[in-house]
């Protein structure tokens, strides 16, 4: 067993392919029989969107996607068409071929976009919504977790520490979607993971660059780990529901709002 906080190849591995998480976690919602290849067109394009992968980034193969959100690889190759007309996908051809993100995607101008189409009622309600179904996530999480199980999420924090650019942040992003995954819950886990793609990039734009934000939010995560491997829950939740909510109202002096703190208890 590796030791603590020595990250492993099987976590490089797994940061390899940043966007496995939010993909599994759309499988487990079920695409439904109607509609799947927009569906996963809608799934892709959040996750490009979002930062997850980043431009210049390869996507998982056709098979992988396919694997990975439970459908034929002919609907994804149909969504992939579709990406590629919208401009958010290119593909190449040859032995280092296969699908990347576009060069031209904007991450902070698409959240830029996104914050300023949100007045304060909405953006405190997407905040409220967040916060209502990680905590009930973790709360579960901090009912079943073991240090067996903690331990691979504490070398990813390591990893995130020590990674360049944007990605700290989305394997920050990662290790808070699987802590949700811990509670057992499919539904809540897939959830999560949507209202991360659609929130937190927003709040990218509010630690991008701060290093001592950057630390502040790791140390926050280190806690959560803290509480939810002892089997504290009401911690668990206190811990997250503190850092979320200064989060937010970070993100409000951003847009220019002044609604109130949001609570999951409202």
């Amino acid at each position: 067993m590796p030791e603590n906080g020595a990250v492993t190849e099987t976590d490089r591995r797994a940061n390899r392919n940043p966007a496995g998480p939010w993909l599994r976690a759309d499988r487990t919602a079920g695409l439904g029989a109607d509609g799947r290849t927009e569906r996963v067109e809608a799934r892709v394009g959040d996750v490009i969107a979002a930062g997850v992968l980043a431009p210049g980034e390869r996507l998982p193969s056709e098979i992988e996607l396919a694997r990975l959100l439970g459908v034929a690889p002919v609907t994804v190759r149909a969504a992939l068409d579709r990406l590629r007309h919208r401009g958010l996908v290119v593909t190449r051809r040859g032995r280092s071929g296969g699908s990347f993100v576009a060069d031209r995607v904007d991450v902070a101008a698409i959240a830029r976009h996104r914050l300023a189409q949100l007045d304060a009622p909405a953006l405190r309600d997407l905040a409220v919504h967040y916060i209502a179904v990680a905590s009930a996530a973790l709360s579960l999480a901090a009912g079943v977790a073991d240090p067996a199980g903690v331990a691979p999420l504490r070398r990813r924090v390591a990893a995130a520490e020590h990674a360049d650019g944007a990605q700290w942040s989305r394997l920050l992003d990662a290790v808070l979607l699987d802590m949700a995954a811990l509670s057992g819950s499919e539904r809540l886990t897939a959830e999560q993971a949507r209202l991360q793609l659609e929130y937190l990039p927003l709040l990218d734009l509010v630690f991008q660059g701060d290093r001592a934000e950057r630390a502040e939010r790791v140390r926050a995560v280190l806690l959560i780990l803290d509480a939810l491997e002892r089997g504290d829950a009401p911690a668990t939740v206190e811990a997250f529901t503190r850092q979320a909510q200064r989060g937010f109202e970070r993100l409000v002096e951003l847009a220019g709002h002044t609604p109130p703190p949001p609570s999951p208890s409202r």
